[in-house]
């Protein structure tokens, strides 16, 4: 088996865990949080691109600065990967940890599964792009539902890539978009 490029470090009880680097992390942060920037579009129609992006902005540091400092100081006082687990059991005991945790596990399964048709009800909506037929539709989700699973069952590693890679295709046009409508805001 080859060598992992993930490297190992000992959380607080002495057991080893993967680690990964900033990048990968920022790329799974992004499409935990938000999956991308669709469904800006009607905000920017409705107050136009400034009132759009100052109002962005501003709820992105009234809502995730306090949520930031909150995750920091917690991931400091436990430091192992059970993430909000190790919080709530600490806190509430193990009936209500995984209570947390299963709900969390059932939450991501649904909303993983809204992505797939988030983006076909996007392609489809596009004026020059065919409906596409029942049977290419639902082989579509399923496949797209099913790469995601793999991806995800392969590790931190591939998943944390592929997540970064997909946080660069997404943000690409809207990035050039924006480059290009700057000068005529």
């Amino acid at each position: 088996m080859g060598k992992s490029s993930e490297t190992s470090h000992q959380d607080r009880h002495g057991r080893d865990g993967p680690k990964i680097g900033s990048a990968l992390l920022v790329g799974l942060i992004f499409f935990s949080v938000s999956g991308g920037p669709f469904g800006m579009e009607v905000a920017v129609r409705a107050g136009g691109p400034l009132l759009a992006i100052v109002g962005f902005v501003t709820f992105s540091l009234i809502w995730s600065v306090p949520e930031a400092a909150m995750t920091t100081e917690l991931s400091i006082a436990f430091p192992e990967a059970a993430g909000f687990s190790a919080w709530t059991n600490a806190a509430f005991g193990p009936f209500w940890s995984f209570l947390n945790a299963s709900m969390s596990y059932i939450s991501g399964v649904l909303d993983n599964a809204v992505y797939p048709v988030l983006l076909l009800s996007y392609v489809s909506a596009n004026d020059e792009v065919e409906t596409l037929s029942p049977p290419v539709y639902w082989v579509s989700v399923v496949g797209m539902t099913a790469a995601m699973a793999w991806v995800t069952w392969r590790g931190l590693d591939l998943n944390g890539g592929a997540c970064l890679a997909l946080t660069a295709l997404t943000l690409l046009p809207v990035l050039a978009l924006c480059a290009i409508g700057a000068p005529q805001v």
